[in-house]
């Protein structure tokens, strides 16, 4: 498919592939890289460079296999926002709203796993103080120089 059929232009994506082989292929931040750039639900774009295996010299393909280190988090985080974004859930949504079994979900407050195989751990949960939803980080205001 041709990338302009969902709105998208060829010569910028051809600008991308190089700039990102620059930086981190040829910067050596990166053996090689494979990118794919989906619009509409359609793959508009793929970009490949570099290696795939250094070692043995194999070029980079396109359906080269990546082990993906620490990454739960942010895929986790892209899936939660395409979810808001197709109005399936909302930002301030109790998150028990749509996993019931976390409705009674205790915070630790004290505690220490059994040493004993058979026995439960004893661990002290409280209530939360606040919804999951909630955010208490706030900007600091700015101090004035002239205040006493």
């Amino acid at each position: 498919m041709k990338p302009e059929t969902v709105g998208m232009s060829s010569a910028r994506l051809a600008r991308l592939d190089e700039v990102m082989k620059r930086r981190y292929v040829d910067g050596g931040y990166l053996p090689g890289m494979l990118t794919h750039i989906y619009r509409k639900g359609h793959l508009a774009h793929t970009g490949m460079c570099g290696h795939m295996d250094i070692e043995r010299d194999k070029p980079m393909r396109e359906d080269a296999i990546f082990r993906i280190y620490s990454m739960s988090k942010p895929i986790t985080a892209v899936a939660l926002m395409m979810l808001v974004e197709e109005g399936l859930i909302g930002l301030d949504d109790a998150v028990h709203s749509h996993i019931p079994a976390w409705k009674n979900l205790g915070v630790y407050a004290s505690g220490v796993p059994s040493l004993l195989s058979d026995a439960p751990p004893s661990f002290i949960t409280t209530p939360a103080l606040r919804p999951m939803k909630s955010s208490t980080s706030r900007p600091t205001p700015p101090v004035s120089p002239t205040a006493s």
